[in-house]
């Protein structure tokens, strides 16, 4: 179980680092022509990655390892398309975050995106393992993925305002800037 868990967790890790850096690059190329369109692809992606790990997670145990404890095709396929959540990273670091805020406060802001990134990676396992308690596995999984949904709409909620955060040129809306 251990080994099979390791391999599909190895398909995902070089999974997310194709999408992480196709997905960069084509963003970057995304933003500079169409910075409305730049959300939609971010918000898909993450809401499309939910699916193969609910997927993953309610599966028959049949299904994503075989009789000799190997995982599937069908586990390693849903391993690699759920690395599409990795699209989201570098384009909410380098072409949102990057281009809408003042080089002034750019520090601020990426600390403090970096502590509620941190944050939820810390609280998040601390909450499934309550919730699994209370839950069970699978339905705590599932509902915790099924969240990734609500990632994903608050991503498509910036198609209306990306485009007039950057075209301020970085103006920010803090109240504050160091002088």
């Amino acid at each position: 179980k251990v080994q099979a868990s390791t391999a599909v967790t190895a398909v995902f890790g070089v999974s997310c680092l194709c999408f992480a850096v196709s997905g960069g690059i084509f963003g970057a190329q995304l933003y500079s022509r169409r910075k409305d369109q730049l959300p939609l692809l971010i918000g898909t992606t993450t809401c499309l990655a939910a699916l193969p790990f609910i997927i993953l997670v309610n599966s028959p145990q049949s299904a994503v390892t075989s009789a000799s404890g190997r995982p599937t095709a069908w586990a390693f396929l849903l391993a690699l398309c759920g690395g599409c959540a990795a699209v989201a990273g570098p384009n909410i670091r380098a072409n949102i975050l990057m281009n809408v805020n003042d080089s002034e406060v750019r520090g601020t802001v990426f600390s403090a995106f970096t502590l509620f990134d941190a944050f939820g990676k810390g609280l998040g396992p601390s909450i499934i393992v309550a919730a699994t308690s209370v839950l069970g596995r699978r339905l705590s999984y599932t509902l915790a993925f099924s969240l990734w949904w609500l990632s994903g709409a608050i991503l498509f909620c910036l198609r209306d305002s990306l485009p007039r955060d950057a075209a301020r040129g970085g103006g920010s809306l803090l109240p504050f800037k160091s002088k």
